[in-house]
């Protein structure tokens, strides 16, 4: 449109060439070009502002494009790492139920390790019950053949787990000797020896005791005497009456384990005595519990 009109208005200023002297020519001429110049400036200036118009787009459309590029991108690794911590996740939820389970297996285990073990004590306090009732049954045995003699010259207890029979002097040995015996003191031991044949897993001591007075046997203090004693007796015991020598043990407190005060003659009479000691073989009984223990702990 532009351009229609400066033609037209060249046309009109032809038109007036014709009727105009040359000054007037030159200065119409001179007023087109500077009209010319100003609308090609106007042009020229909104071509300039166009092409920055454009350049600015261009560049706000590069940034954008930029930014949703950098947008997409930070999009993907966000997604990555929705991905990476579903995954994580379904791995947790996986090994929490493997752990779950293990826990559970581990569980049953150790009941039926403790189950075992519980097993295993019961079994061992079972033994130690049925120990106690042996020594009831082999008490029970010993007061029985115990019955026709003189209850004030014997006695049958039960001491910390074993079974005592308290014999005294005067049932068992003359007077004042360490190797002759009376008649019902054989016969005792005798009887004694055969109730203690039917348990030959028990360990039987013989011990000798005396009171506080001099022993009537010159060159014999009451430990050798009441030593005496109880080897005469043992040895009877295992020579004539077949108790298992590994089982007898002959031993001496003389005076240092009264049964009562040495005050009384009734009272010395009761501590100068031989005492069978009987119980379980401590050391097959400990044998026993000890590999039971082992095998409850694990050791």
């Amino acid at each position: 449109m532009r351009s229609s009109h400066l033609l037209l208005t060249l046309c009109i200023g032809m038109s007036l060439l014709s009727c105009v002297g040359k000054k007037k020519h030159n200065e119409i001429i001179q007023a087109l070009n500077t009209a010319h110049t100003q609308e090609v400036d106007s042009v020229q200036s909104h071509l300039d502002t166009a092409r920055s118009t454009i350049r600015s787009m261009e560049l706000d459309l590069a940034e954008r494009k930029g930014e949703n590029n950098a947008l997409t991108a930070m999009q993907d690794k966000l997604q990555d790492k929705i991905d990476g911590l579903e995954e994580s996740l379904e791995n947790l939820g996986a090994r929490a139920t493997n752990q779950q389970n293990n826990l559970g297996n581990q569980l049953e285990d150790q009941r039926k390790e403790l189950a075992d073990k519980l097993n295993k004590v019961k079994a061992i306090k079972t033994q130690i019950e049925d120990s106690q009732a042996s020594m009831l049954s082999t008490s029970s045995a010993l007061v029985e053949v115990m019955e026709p003699y003189d209850a004030e010259e014997y006695a049958v207890e039960i001491q910390s787990g074993k079974v005592v029979v308290a014999l005294t002097e005067k049932l068992l040995f003359r007077s004042g000797s360490t190797s002759r015996m009376t008649d019902d003191g054989v016969e005792a031991i005798e009887k004694l020896s055969q109730v203690l044949n039917n348990y030959p897993l028990y360990a039987i001591q013989v011990i000798g005791h005396s009171d506080n007075r001099p022993v009537p046997r010159k060159g014999l203090d009451r430990w050798n005497y009441s030593a005496l004693r109880a080897s005469t007796i043992t040895k009877m015991m295992v020579e004539d009456f077949e108790v298992n020598p590994n089982q007898i043990l002959a031993g001496s407190k003389a005076d240092y384990a009264p049964r009562t005060s040495n005050e009384t003659p009734e009272g010395r009479a009761r501590n100068k005595r031989i005492e069978l000691i009987v119980a379980p073989r401590q050391d097959l009984l400990v044998k026993d519990i000890a590999k039971a223990l082992t095998s409850i702990l694990g050791e």
